[in-house]
């Protein structure tokens, strides 16, 4: 009975307020005036709310312009794939330039990445290596680069 009630008090204040030209809004959100008062993870827009950060592509993963990659990634590297099929695969990558293989991160799959120049006039950037091709992402396969390393390439 209580419920019923309750659901009819409520039907009658909203019908009330609507014919009354009143607008109800909903304003949860709790009013930012610059980052810091926004929760680990959030911005402040400039209209006051506090709105979950992009972190862009990570490291690794498919991109189009470096801008897509998350803080980690310094560029966004076209990779060239020639395959013993005759395929031939283009596609772009978030990555870091690096030393050798100690400078890039573990990915996704739980690998170390290999540094390695893949005809990019002596850049060596960092790869997603791989096993099997179950260790690289859609659009992406395990291949040999002819170092001894597998990494994962466009396919």
């Amino acid at each position: 009975m209580r419920a019923l009630l309750r659901s009819g008090l409520t039907a009658a204040v909203l019908s009330l307020s609507f014919a009354s030209g009143c607008i109800i809004v909903d304003d949860d959100d709790d009013e930012c005036f610059d980052d810091f008062d926004c929760p680990s993870g959030f911005f402040c827009s400039a209209g006051g709310s506090c709105f979950a950060e992009d972190l862009g592509v990570p490291l690794y993963d498919a991109c189009f312009v470096v801008d897509d990659c998350d803080l980690n990634a310094d560029r966004c590297q076209a990779i060239t794939a020639d395959w013993p099929d005759g395929l031939s695969s283009t596609n772009n990558i978030c990555t870091i330039e690096c030393f050798d293989s100690s400078d890039c991160p573990i990915s996704a799959n739980g690998l170390q990445g290999t540094c390695a120049s893949l005809g990019m006039g002596g850049t060596f950037v960092c790869y997603e290596s791989c096993v099997t091709r179950g260790d690289c992402a859609a659009g992406f396969d395990c291949g040999d680069i002819g170092t001894g390393d597998t990494v994962c390439l466009p396919r």
